[in-house]
């Protein structure tokens, strides 16, 4: 994702507090589930993910490496395709 850009009048007059909704705000938007995706921000997005790891025994949540991994990361691992991953969680999430 290409870093997150405000015009200079877009935050005048606006608290750093604002500021940083405003960009986290920005970011959620353009989150797309994609075998790319990482395995916490997912799950942020997506919080029924979490049952579709636990139904797979995927630990994920709980380690360190959540933070930088991908779904394609951990869907190898444990013997389940990225595209089938995300459909499942994309189902849980209706």
């Amino acid at each position: 994702m290409p870093p997150l850009k405000l015009r200079r009048h877009a935050v005048a007059g606006m608290t750093m507090g604002n500021i940083i909704i405003k960009l986290k705000a920005m970011a959620e938007k353009d989150f797309e589930l994609t075998p790319d995706s990482n395995i916490i921000k997912t799950v942020e997005k997506y919080p029924a993910a979490a049952s579709v790891f636990a139904k797979h025994g995927i630990p994920c949540l709980g380690c360190a490496a959540a933070h930088f991994e991908t779904l394609s990361d951990i869907s190898g691992e444990f013997g389940i395709e990225a595209e089938e991953l995300i459909k499942e969680i994309e189902e849980a999430s209706k």
